[in-house]
C-alpha cells in the first residue's frame, strides 16, 4: 500500500518538506539537514541510514514504478513503436528498410534522450507532441543523441550483411553499453563522455547493481528475440514486426528508468535538478557541513527515542570534531537522560576539563552555570578546573561565587600548583569588589606567611595595577568647553 507523503515536517511543522524516506516514511525540511541541498552527494535517512529522496518545489512527484510505464507508452512513443514494427516487417535486409531504419534509429535515440532527461528532471507525466517539438528539446536533443549515431551505423552494417550470429552478437554488444553510455551522456551534458572509459566507470560505479540490472535486461531481450526468430524458421517474417515493436517500447522504457537512476544518484553524479547549464555546487570541506549534518541526524535520532543509535552517531561525530557546540550540547542531554547524576557530574568534569585545557574557559564557565543548580550548586572536583572556573566568574561579575571557590580549593592537593595565586586572588576579590579589606588583609598575611615566595611574585604584579586603578579613579574629568 502507498502511503500518502506529508506536507510538513516532523518536527517543524510550519515547514515543507524537502527530504522523504520511504521506508520509515519520515519528512524532514531543510532545517534537519542543514547544507545538504548544496552538496552533490545523497542524503542518508537518520534513522534507517538509506538515500532520502528530495521533493523539490514544483516538482510533480509520483510513483517511481509508475513513471517509466507512463513514459513508454505515450502517444509519440507508440507512434515509433509502430513505425519500428513496419520496418521489422518490411525486413531490415531489404533495401527499403535499411533506408527506413537510419531516420527511424535517429528519431528513436531522440525520443530515448528526451524521456531520459524528463525523468531525470523529476517529471512523471508523459511527453506529448508539443514537448517533443519544442524548439529546445529539439537543440538538446540533437545535440546529445549523437551519441547514437555510432551504433545505428553499426547496427545497420550488421544487419545488411544477412548474418544473423554476426547481428545478434553486435546488437547483444549494444545492449550491454547504450544503458551506461546514455545516461553518461546525460550526467555529463556531452555525447562525447558516453566514450569516455573514465566517465563511464565513474558511472557505473556511483549506479553499481541499478545500471546493471538494465543491461542484463535488454541483453536478456536480445537473445529472446534472436531465440523466437530462429525457432520460427521460414515464418520469422511474421514474427519481425511483433519483435521491433517490443524492443522499442522496452527500449524507451529503460530510457526513463536510467533518467530515474541518474535523479536518484545526482548528487552524487553531480547531476543537477535541471539540465540546463548552471554553476554546479563543488563539495566543500567536511569540517565545513558534516557537524551540522551529524548534530541534526542525533537530535533526529533522540526525539524518536533511539537512544543507543544516537549515542554512537554522537561518539563518532565528537571523536572527528571534539569541540564542536551543538554535538557537545546533544551528547550532553542524550547523558542527562540516559545516566545518573554522578556519571553525569562526571560527564561534565571531563568536559569544562577539555575545554579549559583548549583555551575555552568562557564556554566551560557557561557549561558550569547551565548545569549547577539542577545538580544541587555541584561544584567541579578538580582544583584546576576551579581556580580557572572562579576567575572567569569575576571577571562575569559572581564575586561572591569566585571568592568561595577559591577559599574552598583544598591545601593539599599536590597536583594543584597555584594556591598561594588563588589565596591571593581571594584576598583581591575581598578588598576591591567586596569591600572585606580587614578579611583581605587577613588572608593576604596568612599567605605571605606561607608562601612568601609565590605571595611576593603576585604582589609584584598586583600592586602596579592597584595604583592605577587608584589614579584612574580619583582623576578628575576634563572640564567642558564654553563658547
Amino acid at each position: 500500500m502507498k502511503h500518502p507523503t506529508p506536507s510538513s515536517c516532523r518536527y517543524h511543522s510550519q515547514r515543507s518538506i524537502h527530504w522523504y524516506c520511504e521506508s520509515c516514511l519520515l519528512p524532514l525540511c531543510t532545517s534537519c539537514k542543514p547544507y545538504a541541498e548544496q552538496l552533490p552527494m545523497e542524503v542518508g535517512c537518520p534513522l534507517c541510514g538509506k538515500a532520502m529522496q528530495e521533493r523539490a518545489a514544483g516538482v510533480d512527484q509520483a510513483d517511481p514504478i509508475e513513471i517509466p510505464g507512463k513514459n513508454a507508452t505515450c502517444p509519440p512513443a507508440l507512434v515509433i513503436a509502430a513505425l519500428a514494427a513496419t520496418v521489422g516487417t518490411v525486413g531490415f535486409d531489404s533495401l527499403p528498410g535499411l533506408v527506413l531504419a537510419l531516420p527511424l534509429g535517429v528519431l528513436l535515440f531522440y525520443m530515448m534522450v528526451i524521456l531520459t532527461r524528463r525523468a531525470g528532471e523529476g517529471l512523471a507525466h508523459p511527453p506529448s507532441l508539443g514537448d517533443l517539438i519544442d524548439i529546445d528539446q529539439i537543440e538538446y536533443g540533437c545535440r546529445i543523441l549523437t551519441f547514437g549515431l555510432p551504433f545505428i551505423l553499426l547496427l545497420l552494417i550488421t544487419m545488411a550483411a544477412t548474418s544473423t550470429a554476426l547481428a545478434t552478437l553486435t546488437w547483444l554488444a549494444a545492449a550491454a553499453v547504450l544503458p551506461a553510455a546514455l545516461m553518461t551522456a546525460i550526467v555529463f551534458e556531452s555525447p562525447r563522455a558516453a566514450f569516455n572509459p573514465a566517465s563511464v566507470a565513474h558511472v557505473v560505479g556511483v549506479t553499481k547493481r541499478e545500471l546493471v540490472k538494465l543491461s542484463l535486461l535488454a541483453m536478456a531481450t536480445v537473445i529472446a528475440g534472436a531465440g523466437v526468430i530462429a525457432l520460427a524458421g521460414d515464418g520469422a517474417v511474421f514474427v519481425r514486426g511483433p519483435l521491433a515493436f517490443i524492443a522499442t517500447m522496452l527500449a524507451l522504457g529503460i530510457s526513463a528508468r536510467v533518467g530515474m537512476i541518474a535523479r536518484t544518484h545526482r548528487r552524487r553524479l553531480d547531476y543537477p535538478a535541471g539540465v540546463a547549464r548552471i554553476d554546479r555546487p563543488r563539495r566543500p570541506e567536511p569540517a565545513l557541513y558534516e557537524p551540522a549534518l551529524m548534530a541534526a541526524d542525533a537530535e533526529v535520532l533522540l526525539r524518536e527515542n533511539h537512544l543507543h543509535e544516537a549515542r554512537q552517531l554522537l561518539g563518532t561525530a565528537l571523536t572527528r570534531y571534539p569541540d564542536e557546540p551543538a554535538l557537545n550540547a546533544l551528547f550532553d542531554q542524550l547523558v542527562w537522560e540516559t545516566a545518573g547524576p554522578d556519571e553525569y557530574r562526571n560527564h561534565l568534569e571531563r568536559r569544562m576539563q577539555r575545554l579549559i585545557r583548549g583555551g575555552q574557559v568562557a564556554a566551560a564557565t557557561e557549561l558550569w552555570q547551565r548545569n549547577s543548580p539542577s545538580l544541587d550548586n555541584w561544584v567541579p572536583r578538580l582544583s584546576e578546573t576551579r581556580y580557572r572556573l572562579a576567575l572567569e566568574l569575576d571577571e562575569l561579575g559572581d564575586h561572591q561565587i569566585a571568592c568561595r571557590l577559591l577559599l574552598s580549593l583544598p591545601q593539599d592537593d599536590r597536583k594543584f600548583f597555584h594556591i598561594a595565586e588563588a589565596w591571593m586572588e581571594a584576598a583581591r576579590i575581598l578588598e576591591e569588589r567586596l569591600g572585606d579589606a580587614p578579611r583581605a588583609r587577613e588572608l593576604r598575611h596568612f599567605v605571605q606567611q606561607r608562601f612568601p615566595d609565590s605571595a611576593e611574585r603576585w604582589l609584584a604584579q598586583w600592586r602596579p595595577r592597584r595604583q592605577s586603578t587608584k589614579e584612574n579613579r580619583h582623576r578628575s574629568p576634563p572640564a567642558a568647553a564654553h563658547g
